[in-house]
């Protein structure tokens, strides 16, 4: 099994990691969150932060992004269910913990991205 490393990312996803990000997995691992949680973490902030980009409009691409957004619940699911038996959280904690981290992770994305166009 490969070992996780602050900053990598899967190269299928073609993503820089930024300082902050790198930030904020070291946060969540010294908070004792694992490496599995950070690479699911990172496949549903991918998810969500880039959807757009992938499905232009149309009724068929309406469906297909139906499709995404299952999968990105799915994700959210079981980060969910990893925090639960990871750390006894309840359910509602462990929802509101992925959905913040979810946020935070896309926001060291976004505000990170170069302008469009270059300038």
């Amino acid at each position: 099994m490969p070992r996780f490393e602050i900053g990598q990312v899967p190269a299928m996803f073609d993503i820089a990691v930024t300082e902050a990000e790198a930030g904020f997995q070291r946060r969540l691992l010294s908070a004792g969150f694992t490496t599995s949680y950070l690479a699911l973490l990172g496949l549903a902030a991918t998810l969500t932060f880039d959807a757009g980009e992938y499905f232009p409009a149309g009724r068929e691409a309406r469906r297909d992004l139906s499709e995404w957004h299952g999968y990105h619940r799915g994700l959210q699911t079981a980060l969910a269910c990893l925090i639960m038996h990871e750390t006894g959280s309840n359910p509602r904690q462990a929802a509101l913990q992925v959905s913040e981290h979810t946020e935070t992770l896309i926001r060291c994305r976004w505000n990170s991205q170069p302008p469009k166009g270059g300038g």
